[in-house]
């Protein structure tokens, strides 16, 4: 299950990463292990990142409230700026 996550994760990834780059912006793409939020957060301030860059699917309601939302923490948690792209339903 964990192996799938990371090869899923891995292939998302390089699939959004593929559009940025080609309007020359300068991506790196990482995956953590652990709680997602503070291994992002944890990421992004040991290594110097300038931007952290999320995709939320627009949780709302009790769907939010009983899973939290791993953006929202994020946001909370880092130190640095963090962009939330909302995805389109097919992308999700």
């Amino acid at each position: 299950m964990r192996r799938q996550s990371h090869t899923w994760a891995h292939e998302y990834l390089e699939r959004v990463a593929a559009g940025i780059q080609q309007q020359g912006i300068s991506v790196q793409k990482v995956t953590v292990d652990g709680r997602p939020h503070t291994g992002i957060a944890e990421y992004a301030e040991t290594n110097q990142v300038d931007l952290i860059v999320m995709s939320t699917r627009g949780q709302s309601g009790l769907s939010r409230w009983l899973m939290g939302s791993v953006a929202d923490r994020v946001v909370r948690g880092a130190t640095v700026p963090v962009l939330l792209v909302r995805t389109r339903k097919e992308e999700a």
